[in-house]
């Protein structure tokens, strides 16, 4: 692997001296696990190129003062900006393959998925209508855009009402007459080797429950 570097108008790469035309330094491989920080947010890190194209998640008991409401803040630091981060809800207290999730990106999309058995794995349910334009991805003016914007993802499970930064989703909700339990929990994708620049810029979101 090359390492560039350099001062003034002369780089060296590999041994070579040749004119600069970029500096980078690449940071090494390295994963955070939903680390509690100084700041009071759990974060999620990596730029490891062997979890290209995974989700990743933690589970836990729902702290709310109401059993029946499922609140986080949450944001992106770096990463894809078209790849979905966000909460679990009604997550199983027996298996931690079995939530319900609300994702969204950067650019102020989301999606509203519920994980099911599928054989002898698991696969993600749009619980969003599918649409030929759209797919199973809407977009939302009331997500706060961008990097480093922190968002309020709420649900209220009487009729799994939703709200982004305490404003409700119009026209949706969905009920579901055997949720798989009341557990909470933050969720986190990593794109693909295309989307992605590991190890360079690293898929980085923070989060706390409220």
């Amino acid at each position: 692997m090359d390492f560039f570097g350099g001062s003034g108008n002369w780089c060296f790469v590999s041994g070579m001296r040749q004119p600069c035309r970029w500096r980078r330094y690449d940071l090494p491989i390295s994963t955070i696990e939903y680390t509690l920080g100084s700041d009071g947010f759990y974060r999620y890190y990596t730029n490891d190129p062997s979890y290209y194209n995974y989700g990743f998640w933690t589970i836990f008991e729902n702290p709310n003062d109401d059993p029946d409401v499922y609140e986080i803040e949450c944001k992106k630091i770096s990463g894809a900006n078209n790849y979905g981060y966000g909460m679990i809800f009604g997550a199983s207290d027996e298996n931690v393959n079995l939530f319900y999730s609300v994702l969204i990106d950067t650019t102020g999309w989301y999606t509203i998925n519920k994980r099911v058995p599928n054989g002898t794995g698991f696969r993600n349910e749009p619980m969003i209508p599918n649409d030929e334009e759209l797919g199973r991805w809407r977009s939302s003016g009331n997500l706060n855009d961008g990097y480093n914007m922190l968002n309020t993802i709420k649900v209220e499970v009487d009729e799994y009402s939703i709200y982004f930064n305490d404003s409700a989703i119009a026209n949706y909700s969905f009920t579901d007459e055997e949720p798989y339990g009341n557990r909470i929990g933050f969720y986190t994708s990593v794109s693909s080797e295309e989307n992605e620049d590991f190890p360079n810029t690293p898929v980085d979101t923070r989060f706390r429950a409220k």
